[in-house]
Order: structure tokens, then sequence, then C-alpha cells
């Protein structure tokens, strides 16, 4: 009996058939795809400056003892405002030589010492009394005004973000599925798309804060500071089993 030739063009038929028969299978499990898209504003709900006592004098102590009275008077006026929330940090603390250039040279003024406190609140509406407070006590260093998410907010937000996104892309497969006459069936893979503005951190609006020696005045009128909400973007993409 005559062995059989297994030739070499029969091996790559073989070869090109199972390829072939591979290749329609994945294309048949790939599926429905469709992405589902949140969109959505949040309300800030957490407001900080920071306030910066300041004092210069020839000797570097006396100049540390000036800001240190000063600031001290400037945490118990922003404590007794009894803002809604609030955390009181000391952000910095610095003393170093200040010069004058007069008459082509460098004058030696003293030693200015600076120490600085972040007062945050969940009132955003009465941040501005904290600058008032600090203008009443003859402070001028104000920093910024920041409006921002905060994070346990931005997390409930996002996660309810993720969850309004995947009924949007099961509603869209659906409708694809209607469209192509078969119906969906398992969830093959699910994705998480790009996020805009995704880090609490950047959610953060500024405000430069002007007039601060008009405040020194008792009777002048404290800033109100209405935040703007911020867009949050989040897409998931669901591979559904067509059936």
């Amino acid at each position: 009996m005559k062995p059989f030739n297994f030739s070499k063009s029969c091996f790559v038929a073989f070869t090109c058939l199972v390829s072939t028969l591979g290749s329609a299978e994945s294309d048949q499990n790939s599926g429905i795809t469709a992405r589902g898209k949140c969109l959505k504003k949040i309300a800030q709900d957490r407001a900080s400056v920071t306030l910066t006592a300041s004092a210069l004098a020839m000797k570097s102590e006396e100049s540390t003892n000036n800001a240190t009275k000063q600031s001290q008077q400037l945490r118990k006026a922003l404590l007794d405002l009894k803002l809604e929330d609030a955390q009181l940090n000391t952000n910095g603390y610095t003393v170093h030589d200040e010069t004058e250039w007069t008459n082509k040279k460098s004058v030696f003024k003293g030693y200015r010492t600076r120490i600085t406190l972040e007062i945050e609140t969940s009132n955003i509406p009465r941040i501005g009394e904290a600058i008032a407070a600090a203008a009443k006590l003859g402070i001028k260093d104000i920093g910024n005004l920041n409006t921002f998410v905060s994070a346990q907010k931005y997390k409930a937000e996002y996660e309810n973000c993720l969850e309004e996104a995947s009924r949007n892309a099961r509603d869209k497969a659906a409708k694809l599925a209607k469209g192509a006459n078969v119906s969906l069936g398992k969830v093959i893979s699910i994705q998480e798309g790009s996020i805009e503005r995704n880090s609490p951190s950047t959610h953060r609006t500024s405000y430069a804060v002007m007039g601060v020696r008009a405040m020194e005045d008792s009777t002048a009128n404290v800033p109100s500071i209405d935040a703007k909400p911020l867009d949050l973007s989040v897409d998931v993409t669901i591979t559904f089993q067509a059936n």
C-alpha cells in the first residue's frame, strides 16, 4: 500500500481554511460596540483664600515677633467668623533680607517676615468675610481666592456619571441592534473612556482680589462670591454580544 503523501500544497490549503474559519468566528464574536457619554455641571462646594501677615524690621527677632503677633490676631479673627466646615492652616513662614536698589546700589532695608494662613470653608458666599477681617487688621497681602469641588463630592458625582454613561451606551447599542435585526446578548467588555477635568485639584476658579485697602473701613461692603459650576464629561465604551 502506497503511503499517503500530505503535500505542502494541502498543508497550505488546510491552514488557509482554518485561518478563514477563525476569522469568521472572530468577526462573529466582535459584537456590537457603543460609546455612552455623560455630561453634567457640578456646583462647586468649597472656597479658600490665603492671607499673609508681614512685618519689616531692622532686627530679625523684631520682624519675626511683629509678624507672629499679627498672624495670631488674624487667626483669632478668622476663627471668630465661625465659617461653616472651616479649615485653617499655616501655608508658609519665611524670613529674608529686604533690599532696595537706590543710587545704583543695593540698600538693606531690614528683615521681612511673612506668615501665610489659608482659610477654607463650604460657605462660598461668606469667604469674602475672611478678606474683610484681614483688611481690618492692616493685612494687604491677600492671595488669590479659589472656589473648587471637594474630593468627596467629585467622587460621588463622577461615579453617578459613570452609571449614566453606561446606560447611554446600552441604549445606543439597543438601537444599533434593532436596526441590524439582532438582539443584544451578554456584555463582552466595558472600557472607561476619556475624562475631562478628571482631578478635583484642577477644579478651581481663581479670582483676583483687589481693593483691599478700601475694606479697612468697617462700613465697607463685604464682597460676596458666586461660584460658576464646572463641567464634567465621562465616556464609557461597551461591547455586547449580538444574538
